[in-house]
This record gives structure tokens, sequence and C-alpha cells, in this order.
């Protein structure tokens, strides 16, 4: 059976929306949920499960509250990104996104609807989604780059050269980096994040729109205070998590101007994706003002050289005087 059927199917069982608002708040009954849990689980013990029963179990899970559930929903989806045909890998695409929107990773969701829209451009739900996406990142001042990792750049290299295109140039990367936070935008996350620790734990979440702030502020001690709370946050993350936190690390060096610092967290994310164009291009600007920071200090020391020179040559012209 074609996704396509399983989702028609899915939209009569949970009498789901046809609006976007509808879709990223809807809530599956919990007889409905168990139903294909049960399906699931049956044919896992069985040694043979299905793609239409492994997508119906992680839509299931993608319609809870419970945000462990829809990120579980999440690894299932990505997972099937694996063995499914082009069509069906759209499919997930839309729904990953709308996974993704749904838990507020805001930007990979955005990510996976870009992808899935460079096919079906004129998709009425997938554009509905977009909308909703972006007013949720302009509300939340989430404004950065999204990072296209995991089975979302599997999926990318599977849908052919409409979907493989450059989402991401030199020159966007140039920007992220001279990019810089409002005085307003950070007041609001600080304020969130200090809430918050004064009542005694600060969610990961909160720590990183906080953080995010400050890296793009254009003081440097602010910038250094973001890259003290991108660190704590690589302790306490899952990897996938580590793994974004290691980018923004990288950015956030590169504007202080700790190339060899920002080169190796750049490392690191290429050594765990190292096919990740975003991380490919900041690890190009990295090298180049590397290189550029070199022939200034090869100038200065010959400048330098040169005075200390000419003194010299000066002091032998006199003594040949005398």
């Amino acid at each position: 059976m074609r996704v396509s059927h399983c989702i028609l199917i899915l939209k009569r069982d949970f009498e789901l929306y046809v609006e976007m608002e509808g879709l990223l708040s809807a809530v599956i009954d919990a007889k409905e949920a168990k139903k294909f849990e049960e399906n699931y689980l049956r044919e896992l013990e069985q040694g043979n499960i299905r793609s239409t029963t492994k997508f119906e179990y992680s839509w299931s899970l993608i319609a809870q509250k419970n945000i462990e559930s829809v990120k579980k929903g999440i690894r299932l989806l990505e997972e099937l990104c694996y063995t499914g045909d082009n069509e069906a890998k759209r499919d997930y695409l839309f729904y990953l996104a709308v996974a993704n929107a749904k838990i507020g990773d805001y930007s990979r969701a955005m990510q996976c609807n870009d992808q899935f829209l460079s096919v079906e451009p004129n998709n009425y739900q997938a554009l509905e989604l977009q909308c909703e996406i972006k007013n949720k990142l302009k509300s939340e001042g989430l404004q950065g780059i999204a990072i296209v990792g995991g089975a979302v750049a599997v999926l990318a290299a599977g849908l052919g050269a409409a979907a493989v295109a450059v989402l991401h140039s030199l020159s966007m990367m140039e920007a992220l980096l001279e990019e810089c936070v409002s005085s307003e935008d950070l007041r609001k996350f600080e304020r969130k994040y200090y809430e918050e620790r004064d009542n005694g734990t600060v969610n990961n979440r909160t720590m990183f729109e906080y953080a995010w702030a400050l890296i793009r502020s254009k003081f440097n001690a602010e910038v250094k205070k973001g890259i003290m709370l991108l660190e704590q946050l690589c302790y306490s993350g899952d990897d996938d998590a580590k793994r974004d936190y290691l980018f923004y690390l990288s950015v956030a060096n590169t504007r202080i101007g700790d190339y060899p610092r920002a080169l190796n967290c750049t490392r690191k994310f290429l050594a765990a994706e190292p096919n990740n164009r975003q991380a490919q291009d900041l690890e190009k600007i990295i090298k180049e003002r590397m290189a550029k920071e070199s022939l200034k200090g090869m100038a200065i020391v010959g400048g330098t050289a040169a005075l200390v020179i000419g003194g010299l040559v000066g002091i032998g012209m006199a003594l040949s005087k005398k």
C-alpha cells in the first residue's frame, strides 16, 4: 500500500484536520494509538515489519502530547527514509516537518518542509506549514539556519536533482557569521533563562535559545558567555543535539576569531556528518580567514624586519663614514 493511501486512512481513523493548525495540535485517541502500537510490536516479534505498519505507528506517536513519544515517531520516520521509494520519502519528509514543528525544532522542520516543497512546490498543506513555521521562527527569534543532519541529508540525496539544490551558499554562511541579535531579543531570552534558573531548573531549549542570542552579539564578552552555555549543553544533550551544539560552537568561535578552536569543532561535526554542506562551507571560511591572518602576521613581521634592516644599514653607513 502506498503511503499516500496510509495518510488517507489515518485522516479517517483519527478524524484529523485539513487545516494545518489542526494538524499541528492533533492528538490521537489512546485506543487508536494502542492499536497501532500492538500491530507494530506484533510484526516486530515476527521479524517482518511492513513500511505501512511502521508509518502508522510513527504517526500515532507523532500525534501525541508527550514530547518523548513524538521524538520516537521522528526516529521511526527517519528509519523509513532509508527504505522507502522517492514518492514515499516525500510523504515522510512532510510528516518529519510536522513532527519537528510540534516539538519546537523549527529549524529542522523548515529544512524538511523546504525539501518537500522543492519537489512539490504547489502542495497546499506544505505551503501552509511553511507559513506556520516562519511565524513561529519570527515570534521566537530563532532566525538561525537549520542544521541539515541525519536522515534529512539522506533523504535529499534520494529525491533527485531538484531536491539536492544547494540551500545554503557560502554567502549565506558569511551572513550568519556577521548577523547581530537585537537587544530586544537578547533581553527576552535572557529574562527567560534567568527566570528558569531562579526556579531551580533551566530547560535545554531555553539555554540554547539564550546561547544562540548571545553568540550573535556584537560584544565578544557576550559571545564568550554563549560559548560557555553551549559547552555546558554538550554535556547534557543527546548525540544529535551535541552535533548541533558543535556546529554553533564553531560559528561562535569563528565570530570572535578563535579559528583553531572553531576548526576543531567543525571537524568533529564533519566526522559525524561528512557531507553536511553548511559545515563544509564553514570549514572553508575558517581556513580562508586563518590564511588571511597568517598573511597579515607575515606582513607585520616583514615590516618590522624591514625597519630593523633599514636601521642596521643606516648604522653601517654612519660607521663607514667615520
